[in-house]
């Protein structure tokens, strides 16, 4: 799912990526030659990636040869990442419509709608953990984070939490944690929905991360309307909050926002922000350990195996980074900007473009 696992944490051990060097296995337009993007990050079970992309449609593409085992219109476009587990892919409409889709031809299993706004939701990348879907809706005068059977779609909790949200939840220790507009986390009760704490940022919260009893919190500067000059020049801080009671931990801070969800391991932190540069963290108390920097802001979010970062960024470029002091390892140029956080997987990265291609790079020779 979105950045590896329910939780967020955009890092794996079991998993590797190419790093001495890179050549491109196969590219796919994804966007049926509409001109539109593929912004979301690709979901690599059992020997196919499924991806949505802004024409509406999600495909099941071969890792082996690029070819397009299936493809399903859900329309009118897709934002949010799909989520692919026990045969399954969750994944939602810009409608708000969230569809369960079998995995071996598309069909459809179950569908989930949201209809309580008098605006059109918008729906993040989904998380599902033990039978349940875990799903945020961001939508004018009612936004709600609701607990769907996993089996059949039907709700087993709703929160509205008195805010428009702001990000995709992390599941973790029993708990739902996802941002507000309101300037706050919230950590919710996973199996009833009731509200435990909240912790207050300065500004609207992007998607989390959690790892063991640590909540990190990514702060978004960026306002609707604000122009990339603003977006650069805004700091934005990364918070680490206690997982069990939203105690104040440690700050970091960015020159520029951070819209994007921080990749954490079992010592360190990676973060991407507007600023253009990507940051590795102590993860015991925030201080900065490298930074390495690209020609343009990021708001692609960083994917960590064992010792490489994986990032994309607004220049066209994916970027391979060594973890041990941010170096470059090799970079790979697509026709637009990368939005799409990559996945690694078997030794291939695979990465949507703004370009409207999914790519499955792979190691030179």
């Amino acid at each position: 799912m979105f950045h590896y696992d329910a939780a967020n944490t955009g890092s794996t051990t079991v998993e590797s990526g190419p790093t001495a060097g890179v050549s491109e296995r196969w590219s796919v337009d994804a966007t049926g030659n509409t001109g539109t993007s593929v912004t979301t990050s690709p979901a690599v079970v059992d020997g196919t990636v499924y991806v949505g992309a802004e024409d509406g449609r999600v495909r099941a593409i071969s890792t082996a040869g690029g070819d397009v085992e299936w493809s399903v219109d859900i329309g009118p476009t897709i934002s949010n990442s799909p989520a692919v587990v026990d045969g399954t892919v969750y994944v939602g409409s810009a409608v708000g419509t969230l569809y369960a889709l079998d995995t071996a031809d598309g069909s459809e299993q179950w569908t989930f709608d949201y209809h309580d706004s008098p605006s059109v939701p918008t729906m993040f990348s989904p998380a599902v953990v033990d039978g349940v879907v875990y799903v945020s809706y961001s939508a004018s005068g009612n936004s709600r984070i609701v607990a769907l059977d996993a089996t059949d779609g039907s709700e087993t909790w709703g929160n509205g939490l008195g805010t428009e949200l702001s990000s995709a939840p992390a599941v973790a220790n029993g708990m739902v944690y996802v941002g507000g507009e309101d300037y706050h986390l919230h950590a919710l009760n996973a199996t009833d929905g009731e509200e435990e704490w909240t912790f207050e940022t300065t500004a609207r919260v992007a998607t989390p991360a959690v790892r063991g009893d640590t909540v990190y919190v990514p702060e978004d500067t960026t306002q609707a309307g604000d122009d990339e000059e603003y977006m650069a020049n805004e700091y934005g801080r990364l918070y680490a909050v206690g997982a069990s009671d939203g105690g104040d931990r440690w700050q970091f801070e960015a020159n520029g926002a951070i819209t994007s969800a921080p990749a954490v391991t079992e010592d360190s932190v990676y973060l991407a922000s507007v600023d253009q540069s990507v940051y590795q963290l102590a993860r015991s108390d925030g201080a900065e350990q490298w930074t390495f920097e690209t020609e343009d802001q990021i708001l692609s979010s960083p994917i960590v195996t064992t010792d490489t970062v994986y990032v994309g960024s607004d220049d066209s470029n994916l970027y391979a980074l060594t973890t041990s002091d941010g170096s470059e390892r090799w970079t790979f140029e697509t026709d637009d900007s990368v939005w799409s956080t990559p996945t690694a997987v078997g030794g291939v990265v695979y990465v949507g473009s703004n370009d409207g291609f999914v790519y499955a790079l792979e190691e030179n020779g």
